[in-house]
């Protein structure tokens, strides 16, 4: 036996009622995220079983009731000021890699011929779908309210 195969891969709650309601696989999960659920599940009665290997399990909601617990019940964030200013920045990060993906997406639909204004009044061109073309609006939105203030008044077209 590999020590691969020793450890296990992954863990499944299973209720009172002999129900599997929750499973972790080890190997995906972080292991922050995996210690919290299996306290968690220990924590709510719920008996614990390892899983070596690959591994697949039905999970479904129990018969007594003790799941809809299991769901409403998740591990309070990490509290504090200083959490709250990394979850805000990260969010912020992430916010702002958004738009810049959007924005480039929007510009390279734009045809030469086009300049910024044109694009702008004409926001959907080589869009196909509709999904494209609401997030061809919503780009020319956002793209408008930058320019509306950074450019001048009088500098407008």
């Amino acid at each position: 036996m590999t020590e691969r195969e020793a450890c296990p891969s992954g863990f499944v709650a299973k209720c009172r009622c002999g129900v599997y309601v929750a499973a972790v696989d080890i190997l995906r999960a972080p292991e922050v995220d995996a210690r919290t659920m299996l306290g968690r599940w220990l924590w709510d009665g719920l008996t614990v079983e390892p899983r070596f290997g690959s591994w697949l399990e039905k999970i479904d909601a129990c018969q007594c009731g003790k799941s809809r617990q299991l769901r409403s019940r998740r591990p309070r964030p990490e509290r504090g000021a200083e959490h709250g200013r990394r979850e805000l920045q990260a969010m912020s990060d992430t916010t702002d890699e958004i738009v810049r993906a959007a924005v480039h997406w929007w510009e390279s639909h734009r045809p030469l011929s086009f300049t910024l204004y044109e694009h702008l009044e004409h926001y959907a061109v080589n869009t196909c779908s509709e999904p494209e073309k609401n997030l061809a609006r919503a780009v020319a939105n956002a793209v408008r309210i930058s320019l509306d203030a950074n450019v001048p008044e009088g500098e407008r077209p």
